[in-house]
């Protein structure tokens, strides 16, 4: 998902209990979509592998993925930046808590709740509006053609959203009171709600 715009990038569906195996993939895909390499990627902790790691490091990508549910570090302690000698000498576990228990690292995947989590909840609905309530077919092709229906449909909403939004006046003209109904209890409440 993108940070700006919250568009679907990639999209996949796995039997697997964990997403360890998607996020290289993943991470290509979205390369081969946009036709760039991401400069930061944020996974959560599902993603963590040393192999992940080490693969997304060699692409040259910066991955901020907690190895753990531990929490890293605390906003009044992050840690202390540390020499290029002392960061090399960690594994690939401590590293990567290293960079997230940073006061850059912990401001920069705290925005991963805020871009990731609101699509699955726009795609869901609300309860006075559904939206996705779960896969009509079956078998693991049609899931993951259904879901990528449901996330190209999703980028559509989007894409059409922002051009009525582009479209829409930025000052809508106000409409003048009818003085004759200014006491009428049901007018203001009506006046509030516009």
């Amino acid at each position: 998902v993108d940070g700006e715009c919250q568009v679907i990038l990639a999209c996949d569906v796995t039997q697997d209990a964990n997403d360890k195996r998607m996020a290289i993939p993943m991470i290509e895909k979205t390369i081969a979509q946009v036709g760039a390499k991401p400069k930061t990627v944020l996974l959560d902790p599902g993603f963590y592998s040393e192999e992940n790691a080490n693969a997304i490091e060699e692409m040259g990508i910066n991955a901020l993925i907690p190895p753990d549910k531990e929490r890293c570090g605390t906003p009044d302690n992050p840690a202390p930046a540390l020499s290029e000698e002392g960061f090399a000498a960690l594994s690939t576990k401590e590293k990567m808590r290293h960079r997230i228990s940073t006061a850059e690292g912990r401001d920069a995947y705290r925005l991963r709740k805020g871009i990731v989590e609101p699509v699955f909840g726009q795609i869901k609905g609300s309860a006075g509006n559904p939206g996705y309530l779960g896969f009509l077919r079956r078998g693991l092709p049609k899931v993951k053609q259904e879901w990528s229906w449901e996330c190209a449909t999703h980028n559509f909403l989007k894409y059409i959203r922002f051009q009525a939004a582009q479209k829409a006046p930025l000052d809508p003209p106000k409409e003048k009171r009818n003085n004759r109904r200014g006491q009428d209890c049901a007018f203001r409440t009506v006046e509030m709600a516009i």
